[in-house]
C-alpha cells in the first residue's frame, strides 16, 4: 500500500458543522422542517426538507437509496448500513445544486454486480455542491466505473476519517471534478480493478490533501 500526503499553498476555507453530538445528526424523509430537532429515518426514499436525520437501522434499496433535495440536510447513520443497488442502478447518497450538507458515520455498500445496470452506480454522488462534510464514512462499491466518492463542480468539501474501496473496472475510489477549496485528510481509498486508480483530480485547484492512504 502506498501513502500519498499531497499538501497545497492555499488556505481552505472550512465550514464549520458539528458532527460531535446526536443533536445536531439526525435522519428523516422530508417531514419536519426544524433544522434543531432529530428525524429518525428507518427506510430510503428523497430527502426534500432541511434537517438532522438519523438511521436507526440498516436501510436498503434495489436501486438508489437517499437523494437529497433540499440544502442543510445532515445525515448521521450512527454506524448502520445504506445497501444501494440490490438489483439494478442507482447510487447509495446522491444530491444536486445544492449546499451545507454532512454524512457520519456510515456504511454504503454496492449491491451484487451480477445484475446489467451495475455500471455506474457510485456510492456518493454530488454535484455543483458546497459546503459539504464527509466524516466516518464507509464506502464499497463493485461495479465498473462505479466510484467510491465521486464530486463534481462543488467547492468547500472536507473528507475526513473515512474509507472507500472499489473493485470495478474505471472505478475510483474517490473522484474529484472541479473542485475547489477543499480538504481530504485521514482516509483510505482502494481501488483494485482495471484502469482504476484509486483518486482522480481533474481540472481541480486550491485543495489540501494530508495523510491520505493510497493503494
Amino acid at each position: 500500500m502506498q501513502k500519498s500526503i499531497l499538501l497545497t499553498v492555499f488556505l481552505i476555507i472550512l465550514v464549520p458543522l458539528s458532527l460531535a453530538d446526536g443533536a445536531n445528526l439526525g435522519a428523516g424523509v422530508g417531514e419536519s422542517s426544524a433544522i434543531e430537532e432529530v428525524i429518525f429515518l428507518n427506510s430510503c426514499g428523497a430527502i426534500f426538507v432541511p434537517g438532522n436525520y438519523q438511521l436507526t437501522n440498516d436501510v436498503a434499496a434495489s436501486s438508489s437509496c437517499y437523494e437529497i433535495l433540499a440544502d442543510n440536510v445532515h445525515i448521521n447513520c450512527a454506524d448502520h448500513s445504506i445497501m444501494y443497488a440490490q438489483s439494478g442502478f442507482g447510487t447509495g447518497v446522491s444530491g444536486g445544486d445544492i449546499h451545507d450538507i454532512s454524512l457520519a458515520n456510515c456504511k454504503i455498500i454496492q449491491g451484487s454486480t451480477a445484475h446489467s445496470m451495475a455500471q455506474g452506480a457510485s456510492a456518493v454522488k454530488l454535484v455543483n455542491t458546497a459546503q459539504v462534510v464527509i466524516d466516518s464514512v464507509m464506502v464499497s462499491t463493485t461495479g465498473d466505473e462505479g466510484h467510491g466518492f465521486s464530486l463534481q463542480k462543488s467547492t468547500n468539501v472536507q473528507i475526513k476519517e473515512s474509507k472507500s474501496e472499489t473493485s470495478g473496472v474505471g472505478s475510483s475510489a474517490i473522484f474529484f471534478d472541479t473542485i475547489s477549496n477543499s480538504v481530504l485528510v485521514n482516509n483510505v481509498f482502494a481501488s483494485s480493478g482495471a484502469n482504476a486508480p484509486a483518486m482522480v483530480l481533474q481540472d481541480s485547484a486550491m485543495n489540501l490533501l494530508n495523510e491520505n492512504e493510497l493503494s
